[in-house]
């Protein structure tokens, strides 16, 4: 039986830089993920069978890449695959903001995007794992930390719901995911030089 201390006070250390990250990863998430389903499915002239098949590319070289990118996480090499992941990400994630108004661009910031996810994800979840690990209770160290991603998701979806009302193009929400993947970055490698 698994019991839960009715009080234990967490570290805020890793569970305010657990927090950070994933606010950083639920912005990245309303721009690139969940305002990118829409934009792409607009950009193909809302056909199902385009954006179906820009799904099926994306899925391939996802499953390609995911091959290789967690031996640099077995092998210690975790600062190389998050720098690989973030990179990869935050490329997809201009070239998303550039070209979302162009099908081919549009595809291709798409697919560009699912080889950079193995490894991106990888690298933040280890080390939020990583930090639950040394948290005194892993209970309260999650709900603090997906409480961090439901508000940068929230925040996020807003605020590109309020620029797109605004009439300005997806230009902008789709930044967000730019902003969201940097503020990550850069928290994450804080998060694992200091465990070094």
């Amino acid at each position: 039986e698994v019991s839960v201390a009715p009080n234990v006070p967490l570290d805020s250390g890793p569970s305010f830089a657990a927090q950070t990250v994933m606010f950083a990863d639920g912005l990245r998430a309303a721009g690139t993920h969940f305002l990118w389903l829409i934009v792409l499915f607009l950009t193909l002239n809302s056909n199902f069978a385009a954006f179906g098949g820009a799904l099926a590319l994306a899925g391939v070289t996802g499953a390609f890449m995911g091959l290789f990118v967690g031996k640099w996480i077995d092998v210690g090499k975790g600062v190389n695959a998050a720098r690989f992941g973030y990179g990869a990400m935050t490329l997809s994630s201009i070239v998303k903001c550039f070209g979302f108004h162009i099908p081919w661009t549009a595809v291709s910031a798409n697919a560009l995007y699912s080889p950079a996810w193995p490894s991106y994800a990888t690298a933040l979840n280890s080390q939020v794992y990583n930090l639950a690990r040394r948290s005194p209770c892993t209970l309260r160290f999650h709900i603090v930390a997906e409480g961090g991603w439901d508000l940068g998701v929230s925040i996020g979806c807003g605020l590109a719901a309020l620029i797109l009302y605004t009439g300005a193009s997806f230009f902008w929400p789709l930044a967000i995911g730019v902003v969201g993947t940097v503020l990550g970055y850069f928290v994450l490698v804080r998060v694992m030089e200091a465990a070094d």
